[in-house]
C-alpha cells in the first residue's frame, strides 16, 4: 500500500500544534503565583538548557530517517528500544488526558447549558471518542485539521502579547524586587518542560515526511526555537499583567477573566472576549491533543512492527487510509484510564507525561553517543541535561504528587512484561527456525 507522505512546512506545525497546546495557557496562574514576574526568565533558560538535546534529536533523525525513539535506543539493545517508545508512548497520552480536560471546563463555562447538567467525565470521553475517529481518517485530511488549529491559537496568543505589549511599563519591573525565587524553580520545572515537549513528534513520524533526513531536523529546530520565543514574551507580559491582582485569583480560568478586564474597552465587549478567549483556548487544547494522538500512533505501531507487542499483527494493520488504526483505538482506551483514574487532575498527568519524555530523551541521547563519533561534546552535554530533568522531576512528584509516579510505574511494569513475554517468543521461533 502506498504511504502517504507530510512536507516541511506540515512536520513545522505538527511540532508547534503540539507544543503550542494549551499547556502554554494553563501554566500563567502558577508560574505568576510561584515565580512572580520571573516566569518567561525559566522558559529562557529551560530552552537554552535544552538546546544540547534538540540538536542530538535533529542529528539522530538525520540518521535515522525512517526510524523514531525505538530505532535509536535500539542501536544498544532492543529492549532500551522498547523501554523509550513505550514510555514516550504513554506519557504524551497523559498530555492528551490534561487537554481534553481542559476543553471539558472551558466548554463548561461556554456553554453552561447544556454542559453543567452533563458528568465532565463523559464530555471528556465523548471528545476522545470523535478525535480517535478523526485519527483514522487519511493523513492529508490530519493535516488540514492541525493547520485550523494552529491557526486559532495565533490568536489568543497575538492577543495577549498586543495587550500586555500596551500595558507594559518599564516601571512595572522596578515595582518588584528582583530577589528571583529561585527555590521554585525546581518545581515549576517540569510544567515548563511540558510545554516544550512536542519538538521531537517530527521524529515519530519521520518515515511519513518527505526527504525525512534533511527536512525532519529542520522542523524540530524550526519549531523549537519558534515556540522558545513566543513562551517568553508571552508568560513575561501576562505575568505583569497577573502580578498586582495574582492573590485574589485562584485558577488559570480566573486569570483570564482579569485579563480581559483589562482590555480597554466597555464591559460588553470585554464580556464577548472573554468568551472568544475562552473559546479559542479550548480550541488550541484540542489542536494538541489532535497533533498527539496523529504522531503518536506511530511509536506504538513501531513497537509491535518488532513484535514487542501483545498482538503485534493486529496494531500494524492499516485501514484503507493507511493509518494503524488499532494503535489509535489503544491511544483512547490508555487516555480514558488516565481520565478515569486522574479526574483530569492536570499535575500528576503533566508529571507522567513530562518523566515519560525525559526517560525517552536519555535514552535516544546515549544512542547517540553509542553510534556517532562526532558532535561528542554536546551529546554529554545533552545527557547531563536529561539527568537534570529527571530529577527535577522526581522531586516535583514527590513534592507535589505522588500519584503519578504510582501510575507511571504501573504502565512500565505493564510495557516490561510485555516485551520479556513477546521477545521470549520471538527467540523461541529463532531457535526453531
Amino acid at each position: 500500500m502506498k504511504r502517504h507522505t507530510i512536507s516541511l512546512q506540515s512536520a513545522i506545525l505538527m511540532n508547534i500544534n503540539i507544543m503550542a497546546g494549551a499547556g502554554i495557557f494553563i501554566n500563567i496562574f502558577d508560574l505568576t503565583e510561584k515565580l512572580s514576574i520571573f516566569g518567561g526568565l525559566l522558559y529562557a533558560i529551560v530552552g537554552c538548557f535544552m538546546f544540547p538535546l534538540i540538536f542530538t534529536f535533529a542529528q539522530l533523525v538525520e540518521k535515522f530517517p525512517s526510524g523514531g525513539f525505538y530505532e535509536y535506543g535500539k542501536q544498544i539493545h532492543p529492549f532500551l528500544g522498547f523501554l523509550s517508545g513505550w514510555t514516550y508512548f504513554f506519557g504524551k497520552l497523559a498530555s492528551v488526558t490534561v487537554y481534553m480536560n481542559v476543553v471539558t471546563t472551558f466548554l463548561r463555562k461556554l456553554f453552561p447549558n447544556p454542559f453543567d447538567t452533563i458528568n465532565p467525565m463523559l464530555v471528556s470521553l465523548s471528545i476522545l471518542a470523535f478525535y480517535i475517529l478523526l485519527n483514522c481518517l487519511n493523513m492529508k485530511t490530519g493535516l488540514i485539521i492541525q493547520k485550523i488549529f494552529v491557526t486559532s491559537k495565533i490568536f489568543p496568543l497575538m492577543g495577549l502579547i498586543l495587550l500586555g505589549t500596551y500595558h507594559f511599563n518599564i516601571n512595572l519591573l522596578s515595582a518588584y524586587p528582583f530577589d528571583i525565587p529561585y527555590q521554585n524553580f525546581i518545581f515549576m520545572l517540569p510544567l515548563v518542560l511540558y510545554c516544550f515537549s512536542g519538538f521531537e513528534a517530527a521524529c515519530s513520524v519521520s518515515r511519513n515526511i518527505e526527504n525525512s533526513s534533511k527536512n525532519a531536523p529542520k522542523a524540530i529546530f524550526y519549531s523549537f526555537f519558534t515556540v522558545m520565543l513566543i513562551y517568553v514574551i508571552f508568560q513575561t507580559l501576562t505575568g505583569l499583567m497577573l502580578k498586582p491582582n495574582i492573590i485574589n485569583l485562584s485558577s488559570y480560568s480566573d486569570s483570564y477573566q482579569y485579563l480581559m478586564s483589562l482590555v480597554p474597552a466597555g464591559e460588553f465587549l470585554q464580556s464577548k472576549l472573554i468568551t472568544a478567549i475562552s473559546f479559542l483556548i479550548g480550541l488550541s487544547a484540542m489542536g494538541a491533543a489532535y497533533g498527539i494522538l496523529f504522531s503518536n500512533s506511530w511509536n506504538l505501531y513501531a513497537l509491535a512492527e518488532h513484535k514487542h507487542i501483545i498482538a503485534s499483527d493486529k496494531l500494524t494493520t492499516f485501514n484503507k487510509y493507511s493509518i494503524p488504526y488499532m494503535a489509535v483505538l489503544i491511544e483512547g482506551f490508555i487516555c480514558a484510564v488516565y481520565l478515569w483514574i486522574t479526574g483530569g487532575n492536570k499535575i500528576p498527568l503533566q508529571q507522567i507525561s513530562t518523566l515519560g519524555g525525559t526517560i525517552t530523551y536519555t535514552i535516544s541521547t546515549i544512542a547517540f553517543l553509542y553510534t556517532t563519533q562526532k558532535s561528542k561534546i554536546l551529546g554529554w552535554l545533552s545527557l547531563l541535561t536529561c539527568l537534570g530533568l529527571i530529577s527535577s522531576c522526581i522531586i516535583s512528584t514527590i513534592q507535589y504528587n505522588i500519584t503519578s509516579l504510582y501510575l507511571f510505574g504501573i504502565m512500565l511494569l505493564i510495557g516490561i512484561s510485555m516485551f520479556t513475554i513477546t521477545h521470549k517468543k520471538v527467540s523461541q521461533n529463532n531457535i526453531n527456525l
